[in-house]
């Protein structure tokens, strides 16, 4: 049987791979909460698994007056580990939405340098039109 951890795993590994498909330029509002939604479930999902693993090291931690001392050193320890893991999980989003804004600017920033300030705008009359291809 497949452990909670490796679900969602797989899940989030299939969800990443299609919000590529959903961050439109044209819409990056959209596009910021799909990023969000999907940080926020990878989150849950590490954390749910960290937090099992922890209560599985605490549970080793020997009976006697050393146990409360080991609990707390335990407790430490993943909590320091935790709060790593779930910058590194908040860093990967925060560089994915940075990468979608600079592919966007960089798709409304004409020959001149020019950025248009609604970019949005400009990437739904490119596609409707096809006007942009000959800029």
């Amino acid at each position: 049987m497949l452990s909670a951890g490796w679900v969602v795993g797989i899940l989030l590994g299939w969800a990443v791979s299609s919000v590529q498909l959903e961050m439109d330029c044209s819409r990056p509002q959209q596009a910021r909460n799909v990023v969000g939604r999907l940080m926020l479930s990878e989150i849950e999902g590490a954390e749910d698994a960290h937090r099992e693993a922890m209560w599985e090291a605490v549970g080793r931690c020997s009976g006697g007056s050393g146990r409360r001392i080991c609990r707390q050193k335990e407790q430490q320890r993943f909590e320091a580990q935790w709060e790593r893991q779930k910058k590194a999980i908040e860093d990967k989003y925060r560089k994915m939405l940075a990468e979608f804004e600079e592919r966007c600017r960089a798709a409304v920033t004409d020959a001149s340098g020019w950025e248009h300030p609604f970019p949005g705008c400009l990437a739904s009359f490119c596609r409707e039109t096809g006007v942009c291809e000959q800029i």
